[in-house]
């Protein structure tokens, strides 16, 4: 593969998995979606990416700071259930609420270099508002219980407080005093949306979603970069049209913010298929987003509001490796780079529709793939 730039390799990337026959897209699919969304739901939906906060900012780099930290923490999709079990509430959801907790903390440093570095799980679970212990009866004292350390719980928050000593420790090696002054002069000196995701990706790990998938006798680099892509979007959007704002915003056509949520929902509008001789997925995998013709029908009518209906209990989805999500997350940019092409809307449009759509209760439902130990979606 070949490329001008890393968000033109994104999507070369998705290219390469399907002209490769690593996944398969379904032209017919897309022009099922297509017909039957609607327009009004559509003009509601496919501005709204989650980053609306009820915040009222001192000043330009703390916002950015605000949303550097909500974009380099926006992970989780490994940890779904465990955060319901705790919290009630759902992975992105749990990040808003932590993003805000440090926000409302910042008199304390929460948002500087020294605060990022030194920060500890024991914060990080004060303020995600968890207790990561299973309780159980004591096996010789009735009536006493005590708290068995949940291993998949600690493991999430692991991830949150390394992603934030390591944005400390970077950005004390750039000389920054927090992430929003390094964002602050990044978007001040940077050419174009390019240079600002290169040098993202290039300085912060938690930014640098690339991922080596073995194809036949090759070592193929599938590159996402979802959390540097939306952090360009969100900051674009947010400060466009400001006169606080002292430097030129970039504006150019993105791929979408690929994570687990919009290629699952893809694989269950039949957009996206599992060839049945892949070697990459097992049969589980491939069951799991496979339906009959009711259940298909049924899947598709819930894109429209009148014929939205119960489609069954919450299930686990399948835990994927690196490489297989790497490659259904790759197959999600080209399907809805597709789908733009066929319609009047974009896909930076066509991310925040499916998003939201798939945060919808009957949709809720449908199984999702995951990824655990991952900081990248």
């Amino acid at each position: 593969m070949t490329s001008n730039g890393l968000i033109q390799s994104v999507r070369e990337s998705g290219r390469y998995v399907v002209d490769n026959g690593l996944l398969n897209i379904s032209d017919d699919a897309i022009d099922i979606v297509l017909n039957r969304i609607n327009n009004e739901t559509f003009e509601k939906l496919s501005t709204n990416h989650g980053y609306k906060l009820p915040l009222k900012f001192s000043n330009i780099s703390e916002e950015l700071s605000v949303f550097g930290l909500l974009s380099a923490l926006n992970f989780a999709s490994g940890y779904r259930e465990t955060l319901h079990k705790y919290t009630g509430k759902g992975a992105f959801d749990n990040i808003k609420r932590f993003v805000l907790g440090l926000f409302l903390s910042k008199d304390s440093g929460t948002l500087t270099v020294d605060g990022l570095e030194g920060f500890t799980n024991e914060f990080t679970i004060e303020l995600l508002d968890i207790k990561p212990f299973n309780e159980k009866p004591h096996p010789t004292l009735p009536g006493v219980v005590v708290g068995e350390r949940d291993d998949v719980a600690f493991e999430f928050v692991n991830l949150v407080t390394s992603t934030l000593n390591d944005i400390g420790r970077t950005l004390r090696q750039l000389n920054k005093a927090s992430f929003g002054d390094y964002l602050f002069d990044l978007f001040s000196q940077a050419s174009g949306a390019d240079n600002i995701v290169n040098d993202l990706v290039t300085r912060f790990e938690s930014f640098r979603d690339e991922h080596t998938v073995k194809v036949g006798a090759d070592n193929v680099q599938i590159k996402l970069y979802k959390k540097a892509l939306i952090l360009v979007e969100t900051i674009s959007i947010e400060l466009r049209g400001r006169s606080d704002v002292p430097f030129e915003l970039p504006s150019v056509e993105l791929p979408i913010f690929s994570d687990n949520v919009i290629p699952s929902m893809l694989l269950h509008w039949g957009i996206i298929e599992i060839p049945e001789s892949s070697s990459h997925f097992d049969e589980t995998t491939k069951r799991a987003f496979k339906h009959d013709e009711e259940e298909y029908k049924a899947i598709i009518d819930g894109l429209e509001q009148e014929q939205q209906r119960d489609l069954g209990a919450v299930v686990q989805g399948p835990s994927l490796s690196s490489s297989q999500a790497a490659l259904i997350r790759s197959a999600a940019v080209e399907a809805v780079r597709r789908m733009a092409t066929k319609s009047p809307h974009s896909e930076v449009e066509f991310d925040a529709y499916i998003w939201s759509v798939s945060k919808q209760d009957h949709y809720r439902r449908l199984v999702r793939f995951s990824e655990q130990n991952t900081v990248y979606y």
